[in-house]
């Protein structure tokens, strides 16, 4: 499964790390996942660009981390989410504009 962070200088000169989500978040993603937002320490964006696959278990790490940020007074957002990750949402009852309320990065 292929990671990409790319950090940038977000509003107010905050550091911003993105990460590129795989295509599929599955059972075997959520070690991977949890892992790799465990090791950002800034403002998180996650790109759902590619995502044609939302487990409930991923969504609850990307939840836990929306709390997370929101606890530790950092950004979080969900930018390019695609058909297949909004739809997952909306079948679990959530949203992308949900997830990213009060907490654009």
């Amino acid at each position: 499964m292929a990671r990409i962070y790319e950090t940038a200088w977000g509003r107010l000169s905050k550091m911003v790390t993105t990460l590129s989500l795989p295509v599929r978040l599955d059972l075997v993603a959520a070690r991977p996942l949890a892992r790799d937002i465990a090791a950002i320490d800034s403002d998180i964006r996650l790109d759902a660009t590619d995502v044609k696959f939302l487990g409930g278990l991923c969504l609850q790490i990307i939840l836990a981390t929306r709390q997370h940020c929101a606890a530790s007074d950092r950004a979080f957002s969900i930018t390019n989410p695609s058909a297949a990750f909004t739809d997952a949402l909306h079948t679990f009852g959530a949203s992308p504009a949900l997830l990213n309320e009060g907490m654009a990065a």
